[in-house]
Order: structure tokens, then C-alpha cells, then sequence
């Protein structure tokens, strides 16, 4: 059997965008493999079929493109590819264009089917021959269709200039894996493939469309809709398309939307009014009636997939309505579950296995889906009626054959009175009698969870020969609201746990040396593991990754620090200045003598780079061991999507720091 190494991710699979066909017969999906030499991931196309577990490759996707897909009737499946080589300078001078494909299942053969005139994230065919286009509408922008001559040749000219400035008027100015977005809004449009005509907006301009779903004629869809600062609530509007016509449903200001559909003759959908919890608070499931919003059910589990993980890679979907009611994934504890709410109110849980649902969709057997199970990589999986789940691919059994998989033990503590459940992994060639060094790996969120499921680095790292210990402190995710909300106590009651965890581990495995632990994390992880070095010397070295050192500073630069910042830290700098002081890391950057390592990217907008660096200063002016590694092109899901060679550093910079300091 071989180890695990820390590149060994280069031969993982990565499953996603399950759909089923209209008729629930056959089903296709994205896996994406890494490509070492291209620095980057080949996407092919897979066709399944509720009858079979024989699975199809269909096609591989144009380099340099987002691969995505839907389906076209049962037997046709529209595509992303690369441009027509007709248009390509039309889009350099600085058109958006958008080229499908068309793929016959049936024959295997593929033409190209048409080239919209908008940077398409979506679309869904209608009846009537037309596409549902969700695009970007760029305000202020000049647009250079239909310009020809002496006139296009000035606006592009105009373009050009434009490039080198960057106007900023509204909130938020940026978004992580996007860039500036300024005065950019994702709205709805029609398009007749026949015609090639798109049609003006089907939607208010200035609404950034969230989400949609279609029935016949009618399209539901959330919202946000704003000229100067995005709120965190939604409004829920529904378009028909017959008439041309568009209704609020629900205003914004009421409530946080996860998603909308149409429950039998009743609209449907899953958000909260955020007023005890804030963005902590657990979604409700309402309907509509007579306009009003009504719970229909309520439960203590995240609405979602809340298990985070390094070995997926792509989109997924986690709810679905259909005629027995809205299949979603929700998380509880350390697991993610495909769930069912009926019209009548009951929520039934469909899987029980322990691992993570990441996406699924419903065929005409039952719901298949995409997870993690038995600490193996992503596979597809069947439900039965019975609710048995049946293995239905094998995808990365290769691999797990051929290499030792370290499994996570459970740890129970309890602490404040709170009882808590933590996770080690003990070093791959595991002798009773030797003496080990450790490390303590935090999530980010907070609000997410870790899950007993594989996770490449803490694998890799008990194949070096490490302890690797976990746990979901309060401020996670699948434990209910009140569990969640730590707003305005961050560095308190989630380093008790963590600290009070450490405290367990090293008392119930006498083969960890104490004196030979390290701690690391990304994000919140990364926030937790800068104030961790600033409150003990007990940690041999840090790894701080995509953190947060400053919530003043954050709140100015973070894509979310004038929303989610301002919630968890229970005010602004104008209004809580102690408060986001006392919560700063830096604040305790003089009392710090661990070595401690920072990765960041220089285009992560959520946890914006300059936060490392104050960081990183700040040790460094007081005399700490310090390094950093920015990667440049890379942003906050580094770790998960990053470019493969790049995550083939970031792992190296991590295990060679724990190596230097902890051997």
C-alpha cells in the first residue's frame, strides 16, 4: 500500500453538476482531473442512467472556458464551449460572448447550436424553442454592438482608455473569483436561438438575480435590488412570461432568501428575518398565502451543505422541488443528509449514512447524488424506495485500493457545560510505542463544520507520520442557531473549546509529545490560529492561511466585512470600536513567540491579503520567525480550486514549515 502524499490530490476526481433529463431517465454530470503540466482542470462530460451503473464519457470541455451544461429536451444537451473563431476579435475589442454547443446522447455527435451576445452564468430552454438567460448586465459600460466603422473604432478606443481606472460608487465594489463589480448586476433575458436576437431585460436592471426556477410560463426568482448598497435581505419576485409582467412577492427588508419554488399550487420558500440570531439565524420553510408568509416547518439544521472539505471542485445542486414536495441537503452534526419536506409540513430525512450529500438530482427511480462515504472520495450513489443507498460508480476506487487511508476516532469533551465531539487521525504505520508530533487544524466559516470524510491535507499529513486532531467548536454549523451565534464573542467561547480540545487530546494519547504540536486553519481557521499565537505559547509553530488579523480593516476591504463582519462582531468601528478592537489579532501581536507560517492569495477579496501582511509585519517587527507565501492569481478557494501547481506549493510551504518545527 502506498502513502498518501501531499500532491496526491493530482489523481483525485472531482464530481459535480449532477442534472437529471426531463424524463428522469438518463442523468449526466462534470468530473474535472487535474492536468499538472497545464496548470489547470480538464472537464469531460459523464452520461449515467437510472438502469445502469455503466457510465458514458460524452465529451471533454474547450480549454479556458467554464464547462457547464444543461439538458434540451431528453435526448440533447446544450454546452459552454470556446468561441467561434469569428467572433474571437470582436470579443477581444471587448464584446461578452457566450458559444453552446449541442451534444446528441444518443449518437455521441456535437455541433455548435448558437453564440449569445452576454456573458451567460445560466440559462434553462423554454416550450417554446427561446432560452431563460440569466447574464451580466454591466451598467455604465459601453456597448459595442451593432457599432460599425469610424464610431466603433472610437468606443473601442473608449474601452481601452477605461481600462485603466476602476470608478467605485456602490457596496460591495468586489466579490471573491470575480474581481470588481461594480454597477454589475446578474439579471434575466430571453434569446431566440432561430432569430439571435436577446432581448432587453426581463428583469429590473438593477436587481442582482440570485436564484430562479421555471414552470411553465412562470419564472420565481430572488433578488437583490440596489443602487448603492446591497442589503442582506432578498425580495422575491415572480416573472410571466406570457404576459410580460413581473410581481413582488415578498419585499425586500423582511428576510434572508436560501431559495424559492413552487410547492404544489403554493410558492414556497426558505430564509430568515434574522432577528434573534442574526446571519447565524437557521432558515424557516414558508409558503404563501393569500400574500402573506406562513411557516410551514422549522427545524435545527442548516439548510445546505455546511461540511467543508478539499476534494470537491464545482457547483452542485442542494435542493430540487418536485410533486412529493422540496428534496434538499441539509446539515446536522458532522454530516450533510438529503432531506424531503412535504406539503403538509413534515420533514422526513431520506439518507442515513455518515459522510456528506454535496449535490444530487431526482430521476425517475429516485434521487441520485454525489458524496462522500465511508472515508472514500466523491462517487455517485442511488437511493433506493426502501432508502437504501447502492455504490453506483467507482470512480476513485483505484486509488483508495492502492493507498492507506488514516480514519478519523471520535473524541467527546465537554466544556462550559457544553458537550462537544472532536475528531483524531492517527499517523499512518501507527506504533503504540513511539512518540509523535501533531496538528491542529481549525475550519473556516465559522459557520461550517468538519465531517468524519476525507480530507486530502490531514491525510497527507498523518502519511507523514503526524497526529491530526479536529472538532467543530461552537460557532459551527449542524448544532442548531444558539450553537452557532457568536457574535461579538469571537476569541472567547470558540478558543475555550478549541483550547479545552487540545487539553483532551494530549491527555488521552500519551504519544503525542506536547511539546511538538502545531496548529493551522484557513479563513475562520485562519482567524482562530492568529488569535491563538497571540494568547498561548503552547503550539511548537502556526500555519495561518486566508486569515483575518484586523476586523477594522476587514470591514473596509472583505467583500462581506460591511455585512457579515459587522453582524459577528456585533457593531462598526464607529459603533463597536472596542468591540472589533478587542476581536483584532493584531491587537496581541506583540505578546507572539511561535514561528508561524502565512499563505494568502492576492486576489482573495473575502480575506483581502492586506490582513496577512499586517500580520505578518507585525511579527516580524517584534522579532517572531515569520514567512510568507503569496500566490499570485489565486483567491480565497485556493485550497480547493486553486491552480494544481499552486496547490502543490501551498501544500509543500504548509508540510515543510510543520517539518522544519515539529520533527
Amino acid at each position: 500500500m502506498q502513502k498518501i502524499c501531499y500532491d496526491s490530490f493530482l489523481e483525485y476526481r472531482y464530481l459535480s453538476a449532477l442534472k437529471a433529463s426531463p424524463d428522469g431517465k438518463s442523468f449526466a454530470f462534470i468530473i474535472r482531473t487535474a492536468d499538472r503540466e497545464k496548470n489547470d482542470y480538464i472537464a469531460k462530460l459523464y452520461l449515467g442512467s437510472e438502469e445502469s451503473d455503466a457510465y458514458r464519457e460524452m465529451l471533454t470541455f474547450d480549454s479556458g472556458i467554464k464547462p457547464w451544461f444543461v439538458w434540451n429536451g431528453n435526448e440533447e444537451i446544450l454546452f459552454s464551449m470556446a468561441l467561434r473563431e469569428e467572433l474571437v476579435p470582436a470579443a477581444e475589442e471587448g464584446e461578452r460572448w457566450t458559444s453552446l454547443g449541442k451534444l446528441d446522447i444518443c449518437s455521441g455527435g456535437t455541433r455548435r447550436f448558437c453564440d449569445i451576445p452576454t456573458a451567460v452564468q445560466d440559462l434553462c430552454p423554454l416550450e417554446d424553442g427561446s432560452l431563460l438567460v440569466k447574464g451580466l448586465l454591466e451598467h455604465g459600460r459601453i456597448s459595442l454592438y451593432g457599432l460599425e466603422g469610424d464610431t466603433r473604432r472610437k468606443a473601442v478606443e473608449r474601452l481601452r482608455d477605461e481600462e485603466d481606472y476602476q470608478v467605485l460608487d456602490e457596496l460591495p465594489f468586489w466579490l471573491n473569483a470575480a474581481g470588481f463589480t461594480n454597477k454589475q448586476r446578474s439579471v434575466l433575458y430571453r434569446y431566440d436561438p432561430t432569430g439571435g436576437k436577446l432581448s432587453e431585460p426581463l428583469t429590473d436592471p438593477w436587481a442582482d438575480v440570485l436564484s430562479y426556477t421555471v414552470r411553465e410560463n412562470k419564472v420565481l426568482y430572488v433578488c437583490q435590488n440596489f443602487t448603492d448598497i446591497k442589503p442582506m435581505t432578498m425580495e422575491l419576485e415572480e416573472l410571466d412570461l406570457s404576459a410580460n409582467t413581473r410581481r413582488t412577492l415578498v419585499p425586500q427588508g423582511l428576510f434572508r432568501i436560501d431559495m424559492a419554488g413552487y410547492l404544489g399550487d403554493k410558492v414556497l420558500f426558505v430564509g430568515s428575518d434574522m432577528k434573534k440570531y442574526g446571519l447565524n439565524q437557521l432558515a424557516d420553510y414558508f409558503v404563501l398565502e393569500e400574500g402573506d408568509p406562513r411557516i410551514l416547518a422549522s427545524q435545527e439544521a442548516y439548510f445546505g451543505n455546511a461540511i467543508v472539505a478539499d476534494c470537491k471542485l464545482g457547483s452542485f445542486t442542494t435542493w430540487m422541488t418536485a410533486r412529493e414536495g422540496l428534496y434538499f441537503v441539509a446539515t446536522e452534526g458532522h454530516s450533510s443528509f438529503l432531506e424531503l419536506l412535504t406539503p403538509d409540513g413534515t420533514i422526513r430525512k431520506l439518507t442515513a449514512d455518515i459522510g456528506t450529500v454535496d449535490g444530487f438530482t431526482l430521476c425517475s427511480c429516485g434521487p441520485v447524488f454525489i458524496g462522500q462515504r465511508d472515508m472514500g472520495l466523491q462517487e455517485i450513489y442511488k437511493l433506493g424506495e426502501d432508502g437504501t443507498e447502492r455504490l453506483s460508480s467507482r470512480f476513485q476506487q483505484r486509488f483508495l485500493q492502492n493507498h492507506t487511508v488514516s480514519i478519523p476516532e471520535p473524541v467527546f469533551f465537554t466544556n462550559d457545560g457544553v458537550e462537544l465531539e472532536g475528531f483524531v487521525m492517527k499517523p499512518v504505520d501507527f506504533d503504540p510505542c513511539g512518540r509523535y508530533s501533531a496538528i491542529l487544524d481549525i475550519h473556516g466559516g465559522p459557520d461550517a463544520a468538519y465531517g468524519r470524510i476525507y480530507y486530502h491535507e490531514m491525510q497527507a499529513w498523518a502519511a507523514k507520520g503526524y497526529f491530526v486532531f479536529f472538532c467543530n467548536p461552537r460557532g459551527s454549523h449542524g448544532r442548531g442557531s444558539e450553537f452557532a451565534d457568536i457574535r461579538g464573542k469571537y476569541g472567547t467561547v470558540d478558543y475555550s473549546d478549541l483550547m479545552r480540545f487540545t487539553d483532551v487530546v494530549l491527555e488521552q494519547i500519551p504519544q503525542i509529545d506536547p511539546e511538538r504540536v502545531g496548529v493551522t486553519g484557513g479563513s475562520y481557521g485562519g482567524y482562530m490560529t492568529n488569535w491563538i499565537i497571540g494568547h498561548t505559547n503552547r503550539f511548537r509553530c502556526a500555519a495561518s492561511q486566508r486569515s483575518i488579523s484586523n476586523m477594522i480593516c476587514q470591514f473596509g476591504v472583505s467583500d462581506i466585512g460591511y455585512t457579515f463582519n459587522t453582524d459577528n462582531s456585533a457593531g462598526t468601528p464607529w459603533t463597536n470600536f472596542e468591540g472589533l478592537w478587542r476581536e483584532s489579532p493584531i491587537r496581541y501581536a506583540d505578546r507572539v513567540k511561535t514561528p508561524t507560517l502565512f499563505i494568502h492569495s492576492d486576489q482573495d477579496y473575502t480575506c483581502h491579503f492586506s490582513e496577512g501582511f499586517q500580520m505578518f509585519t507585525a511579527l516580524k517587527y517584534h522579532g517572531v520567525e515569520t514567512r510568507l507565501c503569496l500566490f499570485k492569481g489565486e483567491n480565497h478557494e485556493l485550497s480547493r480550486s486553486g491552480k494544481p501547481r499552486h496547490r502543490v506549493r501551498r501544500m509543500k510551504e504548509l508540510t515543510d514549515w510543520f517539518d522544519q518545527h515539529l520533527r
